[in-house]
């Protein structure tokens, strides 16, 4: 199918309030047009899983996230995050670029 990967499982993602009680990882600004960053006070992201609406994987980022990551050349939309810490644990979000 063009256009489509699947990655292992399916993901299932919660509820805002239900996260935020579990996050690691905070992104900003949310919303943002130009560039988000992440901040994480208990370990280092090591890669980051970002799937739209619909379900699709729309970015596979990894490494260096000091600097941010420019999402200014994104379509408009509500993104979920699968966020890998390097100390294990994994953390889902959502954001919206404008």
């Amino acid at each position: 199918k063009s256009g489509t990967q699947t990655i292992g499982q399916p993901i299932i993602f919660t509820s805002n309030q239900e996260l935020e009680h579990k996050s690691e990882v905070r992104i900003f600004p949310n919303p943002s047009t130009k560039t988000i960053f992440l901040d994480s006070p208990s370990g280092q992201v090591k890669q980051i899983m970002v799937w739209d609406v619909k379900g699709r994987l729309a970015r596979k980022v990894e490494g260096e996230f000091e600097g941010g990551i420019d999402v200014s050349n994104w379509p408009k939309g509500l993104y979920h995050f699968q966020i890998k810490l390097t100390n294990g644990n994994t953390q889902l979000s959502r954001m919206v670029v404008e």
